[in-house]
């Protein structure tokens, strides 16, 4: 008996070990845990919610679900270890209220544990509005910095003036109020003043006017709702007065902060520093000062190179999108839609360089007698046609102008005139109902005088469904002399190309796709001006690009979507 004991002793231990080794739920299920309640904005960013998990038998797999918007697994211990954290990236919705956030893990046994966490979602506080007020000190301040969680309502005529710089933050809303007259709005930079204004595709800087809430409150081809943005500076001209300074276009004469160009106080200055103007979107401008006097989208006065102005958008302004007196400023990779009057409109010896722009017209939008996708001038007033220089020889390139015909029919594709002797490369040109028309004059060096002597280059562009013209020979139109515009037509035909571009639907639009834009495209821009690129292709957009420089951060992006 007592050897018989002794056996079962020895025996019994090992028959518990052998148990539990048979057991494939010795090990207890993942435990998992988390702290406190997480925070997040309705529709906002995404916010991290840490779980800390024990797996005895090792760590498997998870899930992650919410009860309102989304919720993924961003990282997880690795297969096998017994302990760690799990990160859940969660993106809030639209609503507010209190959102579970559940986290289930598996272990190596299959066994599972949960845990639910809580997250906060609550409304994002509406924006402050502040009004911005018309006075003499300008912005109020030396520095001033605008933020993205204010709105900023224009409410007259705001200087930035000599000596001050305002620096608005990528997000930020400023808003004009209507009006016109000395009643309109209008952000203006006056010569030695500094405006920067650096927006980002995900947070572009956008200016508007009041009545428009961003979500459709008003047309996307409404206009005149506001004045527009005007830039001066101290760089040089050609108009044949005292000391070369001139009263801008859209603000009254009377005010002497609206001059540009240099004088005794700012010497001239090719370099010369207004400002940077990246990712910014202006819409639904154009108020109307006087006769023949509206604000345009943008105005830039003998503004320098030194200022840097990129990722534009000017979007249904009443009056032209952009307009350029003088200076030697450089601009790339702009949008400018549904304007009343030019597409771009060039002035006073302007000697910069533009690149990679859309300018987009229709008829049912224009509000002039004589709109052009480009109205190219190289003088004003008394002095149109004269000597007075410099003249105007700035090189655009891979510009895209296309006009959709509609109520009205009236536009010119080029309309080249006083002095002007500016160069177009790489660019198409489509619809428009009325010729390139180069203005040929007595006075001194007219703009065919530049022609004729080979300062006026215009090569290696498409030009299709102009004038109704069958060849490039019958687009085109030499004022003052009709005899010469067989040798310009002859011109033309030789270093251009006829030929449907095939744009795109929808976000492609402005893409084109005939092999000639790549086949025909002259790949030596940057010898011709150290500030332009050398893109293999013609047209604003690269026919083989993945994502559009205009894409996203635009109305127009949304408007031709």
């Amino acid at each position: 008996m007592k050897k018989l004991l002794s056996l079962l002793l020895v025996l019994l231990p090992l028959l518990f070990l052998l148990s539990c080794g048979d057991d494939p739920a010795s090990n207890l299920p993942p435990s998992v845990s988390t702290s406190g309640v997480t925070n997040a904005t309705a529709g906002g960013d995404a916010v991290n919610i840490t779980f800390t998990i024990t797996a005895e038998a090792g760590y498997a797999s998870s899930s992650a679900s919410a009860s309102a918007g989304t919720a993924s697994i961003s990282s997880s211990p690795a297969a096998g270890e017994a302990s760690g954290t799990i990160v859940v990236s969660y993106t809030p919705g639209a609503a507010a209220g209190a959102v579970t956030v559940t986290v289930i893990v598996v272990d190596s046994d299959s066994q599972s544990g949960s845990q639910n966490a809580t997250v906060n979602v609550t409304e994002e506080p509406a924006p402050d509005r502040i009004d911005i007020f018309a006075t003499e000190d300008g912005i109020g301040g030396a520095a001033v910095t605008w933020t993205k969680d204010n709105i900023y309502i224009l409410r007259g005529f705001v200087f930035v003036n000599d000596g001050q710089v305002l620096t608005i933050e990528p997000g930020t809303v400023v808003k004009g109020q209507p009006g016109q007259g000395a009643g309109a709005s209008a952000l203006i930079v006056a010569r030695g003043g500094q405006l920067i204004a650096e927006g980002t595709a995900d947070e572009p800087i956008i200016f508007t006017g009041l009545a428009d809430d961003l979500a459709g409150s008003v047309a996307d081809d409404a206009n005149g709702l506001w004045g527009g943005l005007i830039m001066l500076g101290n760089a040089g001209n050609n108009a044949n007065s005292t000391n070369n300074l001139l009263a801008i276009e859209g603000i009254p004469e009377s005010e002497p902060r609206g001059t540009y160009g240099p004088d005794g106080d700012f010497p001239l200055d090719a370099d010369d520093i207004s400002g940077s103007l990246k990712y910014v979107s202006i819409r639904h401008g154009g108020s109307l000062i006087g006769s023949d006097n509206e604000i345009n989208g943008l105005t830039l006065g003998s503004v320098g190179a030194g200022t840097t102005i990129e990722n534009i958008e000017i979007i249904a302004n009443l009056d032209d999108g952009v307009e350029i007196f003088g200076g030697s400023v450089n601009l790339k990779n702009m949008v400018i839609a549904l304007c009343g009057d030019d597409g771009i409109d060039l002035d006073n010896g302007w000697v910069g360089t533009i690149q990679n722009v859309i300018a987009w017209n229709a008829g049912d939008n224009l509000e002039s007698s004589d709109p052009s996708g480009a109205e190219m001038d190289g003088a004003t007033g008394d002095d149109e046609g004269t000597s007075g220089t410099p003249y105007a020889t700035p090189k655009l390139a891979n510009i895209t102008w296309v006009f959709d015909e509609g109520a009205s029919s009236l536009t010119q594709a080029l309309h080249i005139r006083d002095n002007f002797g500016g160069s177009i490369y790489n660019s198409i040109l489509v619809g428009h109902d009325a010729p390139i028309t180069i203005e040929e004059t007595s006075k001194t060096s007219s703009s065919w005088d530049l022609f004729v002597d080979g300062t006026i280059e215009i090569e290696n562009n498409i030009i299709f469904n102009v004038n109704d013209a069958s060849d490039l020979t019958g687009t085109v139109l030499v004022n003052g002399s009709p005899a010469d515009a067989a040798d310009f037509g002859a011109y033309i035909a030789a270093k251009n190309t006829m030929v449907d571009p095939g744009f795109g639907t929808g976000i492609a639009r402005f893409t084109p796709s005939a092999s000639e834009v790549t086949a025909d495209a002259l790949s030596t821009l940057s010898s011709i001006d150290a500030f332009l690129e050398d893109e293999a292709y013609i047209g604003a957009i690269d026919p083989a690009a993945s994502s559009l420089f205009f894409e996203g951060w635009t109305l127009t992006s949304q408007v031709v979507e």
